[in-house]
């Protein structure tokens, strides 16, 4: 031994003389070339370690296991800890590993031949995918991800699936998915990719994606009084109606990302009994054909200034972005309901009813990443207390009829930092 690597054995020996001492569970980017604290139940080896070790060397308690993608060893399949559950390769070939020896508490797994109790089959690259006749997927899959289009007869046979993603990974472009070949247990499906739907969604579904998908929406849902779903998520032009569907959270997303010049996207009509909409790509010029139901709460994701209005039942507003330069976000179109507002400092334009006397709070982001916040909350009708910090400023108190002015001021002083 190398006096430079007798010098890292005794840092990591103290290093892991310390975790074993506390609660640490999980340890990212290390090196399995020593002995590892019995402590730790998930290990993520390094993307660049490359060098065969001694499975001794892993904690016998171990639950998750990831290796980087540069490692290129063989593995004794039989030496890993019995309590694995999960274990993940970056490069491995199937013929390096024992299959029948690994630990039969294994439950997520990637290679090409799939041990008996997998619960969770990931693609991360389903063109270099085996040929489906040559795998058999073991009947206690829950979740697959990005399966290939010569796959998928075989994932929708499997009785205990719960969970399906098809993927932009795979080429779906042109194929087709017969929903009446789904399992009634699968209560998952998220298609990223325009094939087409045919038949009916079963009852089961609870959380669904069909964005991209080409459907007749009244074949898809052939009688909707049968489902009840916690969250869709939909093309937000789309004409088609979800009137009848008992909806907890919808989510509507505009494509392209961009504005065309000349042209204004609607928004589909959102059905009353949603509890949660939230709406995506605020960059696009967005307006609405028909009224929001009242009732909704608005996700935090959803850009109330794209729209001029807010209901009258909306008594928390976060920002987390505001990308209009031009256009401020007036205050004045704040309903009286609102108690709460969190804001990016750029954003905040008092209007000529003066600052909202309604807010008892006021969060001021003053970095991008949201590193830095400034708080106002009321005292009285006169008087708003500060407090955060900034390089400028930590605790105060304001007039009511001051409070345009600060803000102009501390956007002056914080300039570089919003």
């Amino acid at each position: 031994m190398s006096d430079e690597d007798a010098q890292d054995s005794l840092v990591l020996d103290e290093l892991y003389r310390l975790i074993s001492k506390s609660n640490v569970v999980e340890l990212r980017g290390c090196t399995p070339k020593y002995r590892l604290p019995e402590s730790l139940t998930s290990i993520s080896i390094s993307h660049e370690y490359d060098e065969p070790f001694s499975m001794a060397n892993l904690p016998q308690n171990l639950k998750q296991l990831k290796i980087g993608a540069s490692f290129d060893q063989p593995i004794d399949a039989a030496s890993l800890p019995k309590t694995l559950k999960t274990l993940r390769f970056g490069n491995v070939q199937s013929d390096e590993l024992a299959i029948d020896l690994l630990p039969r508490s294994l439950k997520s797994f990637n290679a090409e031949s799939l041990p008996p109790n997998l619960e969770v089959l990931d693609f991360i690259n389903p063109w270099s995918a085996p040929d489906t006749g040559k795998v058999k997927l073991p009947s206690s899959l829950r979740t697959v991800i990005f399966p290939p289009l010569a796959w998928l007869p075989s994932v929708v046979s499997l009785s205990n699936l719960t969970s399906l993603i098809v993927g932009q990974a795979t080429s779906f472009e042109y194929g087709m998915l017969d929903l009446s070949t789904l399992p009634a247990s699968l209560t998952e499906l998220c298609v990223l990719t325009p094939i087409m739907l045919q038949s009916s969604m079963p009852t089961s579904i609870k959380q669904l994606n069909i964005i991209k998908t080409r459907h007749d929406i009244n074949e898809t849902f052939y009688d909707r009084s049968r489902y009840q779903i916690e969250r869709i998520a939909v093309d937000a032009i789309s004409m088609e109606l979800l009137d009848g569907l008992k909806i907890k959270k919808l989510i509507c997303i505009f494509f392209p990302l961009f504005d065309i010049p000349g042209e204004r996207s609607y928004l589909r009509k959102i059905p009353i009994g949603v509890e949660t909409l939230q709406i995506g790509n605020y960059s696009k010029t967005i307006s609405h054909r028909y009224p929001i139901p009242p009732t909704i709460i608005f996700d935090y994701e959803f850009m109330v200034a794209k729209f001029g209005e807010i209901p009258n039942t909306v008594e928390e507003v976060v920002i987390t972005n505001y990308s209009d330069q031009r256009k401020p976000f007036n205050l004045d179109s704040l309903p009286p309901t609102v108690r709460s507002l969190t804001i990016p400092l750029k954003a905040i334009q008092v209007g000529k009813k003066g600052f909202p006397k309604t807010i008892y709070n006021l969060c001021i982001v003053t970095l991008s990443m949201n590193k830095n916040k400034l708080f106002l909350r009321k005292l009285d009708d006169d008087h708003y207390l500060l407090f955060g910090q900034t390089h400028e400023l930590n605790t105060g108190i304001i007039n009511i009829n001051n409070i345009d002015k600060f803000f102009s001021n501390l956007l002056e002083c914080l300039q570089d930092d919003i």
